[in-house]
């Protein structure tokens, strides 16, 4: 008996362990990104998307917007013939942190 009530002690100690490096993951993540938030995602939020239109003002009525919903910035950058700037979506991240 006393030897379960250590292991239950360890086990819940191992338990909060575990939660709180997850929660100190997730807060240090950012909640969007260029690299990794897909296009549709940024521009489904009023905030997000006023940081888009902001850097990019005619990227959501661009006629492949739609094809475009599910890639990050970072996807189309090669695509785009040089009109987006690694220091446009650095300038993006910025405005995105700050949202947080």
């Amino acid at each position: 008996m006393r030897v379960s009530i250590i292991m239950g002690a360890v086990l819940y100690v191992m338990g909060l362990s575990l939660h709180s490096m997850a929660f100190a993951e997730q807060a240090q993540a950012p909640a969007y990104s260029s690299a990794t938030t897909p296009i549709g995602e940024l521009l489904e939020d009023s905030r997000t998307r006023a940081v888009i239109d902001h850097h990019f003002p005619t990227l959501a009525n661009h006629p492949q917007a739609n094809m475009m919903r599910g890639m990050t910035l970072r996807d189309i950058q090669p695509f785009s013939d040089g009109g987006i700037q690694d220091e446009q979506l650095d300038a993006v991240d910025e405005d995105l942190a700050k949202l947080q």
